[in-house]
């Protein structure tokens, strides 16, 4: 579904991706991982257009999609939920879902995906008019995650979705993307939490100063000795 392949992308004469080839298949759960500065946003923003390319190949579903404009990924179903969530906090709930709603394709299974992510996120459907700024931080996020969906996406790129929620919420969080993957929505995951985010995926990748160093599946992943001491202090 997405291929990535020599690509070298920074900003200003830094940098940050060097040389990164990767791939996610059609069905996958792909758990992207690394420290801080380890490229992965710059990489997630070069995949959706936001930053451009300096050199190699992004394909989505067999064509080459380095350096279009991001509307015009969106609108081949290739939806990034950013870091920081970016929501429209005057807008109510329902408005922000409804921008979420904005591509040409999307628009006729609004009221179908509508239904979708208030079976995902109830807590939605209770604050359909409560402006976006006056919910809580998890509420947010299940917000944006949702406002993804109803962009009808194919291929679903997460970007730290847990970043500030309680352990609690971090779990509610990792089991409502497992049952996006379950409804046919292809995933590709950014994220800290490097133990939920392999243990959960079909392959992993992981990121060091821009560059893929270890790759398989994600809970052999979890068994590499690298792996282990540098991010799971084992």
């Amino acid at each position: 579904m997405l291929n990535v392949n020599g690509l070298n992308a920074g900003y200003g004469d830094i940098l940050v991706v060097r040389d990164l080839a990767m791939e996610v298949r059609e069905g996958e759960l792909v758990s992207l991982v690394g420290v801080n500065g380890a490229g992965k946003t710059t990489l997630l923003k070069t995949i959706s257009g936001l930053v451009k390319a300096r050199s190699g190949i992004v394909e989505f579903m067999g064509e080459r999609i380095t350096n279009l404009e991001p509307h015009q990924i969106v609108a081949r179903g290739l939806v990034q939920v950013p870091e920081g969530r970016k929501l429209f906090p005057r807008l109510s709930v329902l408005e922000n879902l409804e921008m979420g709603a904005y591509p040409r394709a999307a628009k006729p299974n609004k009221k179908a995906n509508l239904e979708k992510v208030f079976h995902l996120f109830p807590d939605l459907k209770t604050k359909i008019r409560q402006s976006a700024g006056t919910l809580s931080g998890g509420q947010q996020q299940m917000l944006a995650i949702a406002r993804g969906i109803m962009a009808n996406p194919r291929l679903l790129i997460l970007d730290e979705p847990s970043i500030g929620l309680s352990p609690l919420l971090t779990q509610i969080m990792f089991d409502t993307i497992r049952q996006i993957k379950e409804q046919g929505v292809t995933v590709l995951l950014v994220e800290q939490n490097v133990h939920h985010a392999l243990g959960m995926a079909d392959r992993g990748y992981v990121l060091e100063q821009g560059q893929v160093v270890l790759h398989g599946g994600g809970r052999a992943l979890l068994s590499n000795e690298h792996l282990k001491k540098a991010y799971l202090g084992m």
